[in-house]
């Protein structure tokens, strides 16, 4: 181990200076200096479990509502699905043990493993946990559709030029909006800010960089301060180490938990998922084509059809229990626990280049092509027979319809309507400080109100703006 750094079981950083511009916190507190136990990372972590934005999510939708009204018309009465809340439980899980993994000193190569670790800036377990915890809190009730909706508002109606991104939303929210003392945000350390960051950048020009961006035009500092532990040489769009790796546990968690979740709840039949990877099916042409438009030549330097026989072995083990057998729940989980296991196993550093990224743009730490690519075709099969079904593209399209009146309704509350805002509104509105563009920040603060409401809170809270009398108010 280098004499110049700082290792324990879940840590591994460089030694001070850059130890301590990591643990800097945004309104550079010394956090809980009577502690030292409950410093850096570990102090972010208690404070993301007890934040009511990260108490919010099990009220928000994955992909089902968790406040549907009639959940059992197309799922297994039995059943239970991922809200964003246990999703994102499952990502921090699954981002942690991919952390300790790669800190350990065991394994092959784990010494040059470290040096590249040290090299990019360090790599701490409780970060990456954090950000697992934190990289959905920007997103509004109802999933995607409501996101698309409020960016469509937001630009054209609004007059935001920066729209609405969940990813940027989430940034906002631990550092500007979410207190945990007379100052706004959350004052995470750098390295937690960072790491929550899967898109460095601003919202601008087109392609990437506009449809998916971590930081509005307001957050920008933030976006500047988190990443002022890194290296002079770090490429200022790269994400940071604990960033790749909570992004590709949540591409892990995705794959395999939405696999197990909607499998248990009779949407994932073993048949209709082997169909999809029959030899020269439409599914697989379609999985080819979008991959190969997203990440170019990437998923293609190994053999596309070696990764589909590989991951119609996986749907067979893990969907092998009859529905009739007492044990199918426990036995499905097993199988893809044992699954997972193995692909937290396979994430490291690209083993033909490692000081060069996966792809252009792409992460440090990641998959190699094959299992990647297999991650890939397992998200497409619940995109396909769950996520793009009627049943649940309509309750999107309620969900998007829903925030868009609430937005206006409580546009029109803020602009002196005849039935008052919510209390919470009012509060956020009387904080916006004495700025230029003060109106368009009180228009951004009804988009930040929709984001503290889970699914059902906005379902009613739209419903009552729409039928209160008058004079009678209409929520607090």
């Amino acid at each position: 181990m280098s004499e110049y750094s700082w290792a324990t079981p879940t840590q591994l950083i460089p030694s001070d200076p850059q130890r301590i511009r990591r643990e800097e916190r945004q309104h550079h507190s010394a956090g809980d200096g009577r502690d030292p136990f409950r410093r850096g990372a570990r102090l972010d972590l208690e404070r993301m479990l007890s934040a009511e934005c990260w108490m919010r999510l099990g009220g928000v939708t994955q992909v089902i509502s968790p406040d549907r009204e009639d959940p059992h018309s197309y799922l297994d009465p039995d059943s239970l699905v991922n809200n964003r809340m246990t999703h994102s439980l499952r990502v921090a899980q699954v981002a942690r043990s991919i952390a300790i993994r790669l800190i350990s000193p065991e394994g092959d190569n784990f010494g040059r493993r470290h040096e590249l670790i040290l090299r990019f800036g360090g790599l701490d377990a409780d970060v990456a946990a954090v950000a697992g915890l934190a990289h959905d809190l920007g997103h509004p009730p109802f999933g995607h559709a409501a996101e698309t909706a409020l960016d469509e508002l937001a630009r054209t109606e609004f007059g935001l030029t920066d729209g609405f991104e969940g990813n940027a939303q989430s940034l906002r929210i631990v550092s500007r909006m979410e207190a945990v003392s007379s100052k706004p945000g959350m004052d995470l350390t750098r390295a937690t800010l960072a790491a929550i960051i899967k898109y460095p950048w601003i919202r601008r020009g087109s392609g990437k960089q506009w449809k998916k961006f971590n930081a509005y035009n307001s957050e920008e500092d933030v976006l500047d301060f988190s990443r002022g532990f890194l290296p002079d040489d770090y490429p200022p769009e790269q994400q940071t180490l604990e960033a790749s790796i909570m992004d590709i546990a949540d591409d892990i968690s995705y794959a395999f938990h939405d696999l197990e979740d909607f499998h248990l709840a009779g949407l994932l039949p073993q048949d209709r998922i082997l169909a999809l990877l029959a030899d020269g099916s439409d599914f697989l042409a379609e999985v080819r084509t979008d991959l190969g438009n997203k990440y170019g030549e990437f998923p293609f330097s190994a053999d596309f059809d070696e990764a589909v026989i590989e991951a119609e072995g996986i749907i067979q083990r893990v969907t092998r229990a009859d529905v009739s057998d007492p044990a199918r729940v426990g036995k499905t989980k097993h199988a893809c626990a044992g699954h997972i296991g193995k692909f937290i196993a396979d994430v490291d550093f690209p083993v033909n280049n490692p000081e060069q990224p996966y792809w252009p743009g792409g992460p440090l730490i990641g998959l190699d092509v094959k299992p990647w690519t297999i991650i890939q075709i397992l998200k497409a099969i619940t995109k396909k027979e769950v996520i793009d079904t009627p049943l649940v593209q309509d309750d999107g399209a309620q969900g998007a319809e829903c925030v868009k009146i609430l937005a206006r309704k409580l546009r029109e509350a803020l602009e002196g309507g005849p039935i008052p805002p919510p209390k919470r509104l009012q509060r956020m509105v009387s904080s916006i400080p004495v700025i230029d563009d003060a109106p368009k920040e009180r228009l951004r603060r009804i988009i930040d109100y929709i984001c503290t409401l889970t699914d059902k809170q906005a379902r009613t809270l739209s419903q009552s703006y729409s039928s209160a009398v008058v004079g009678a108010g209409a929520a607090t």
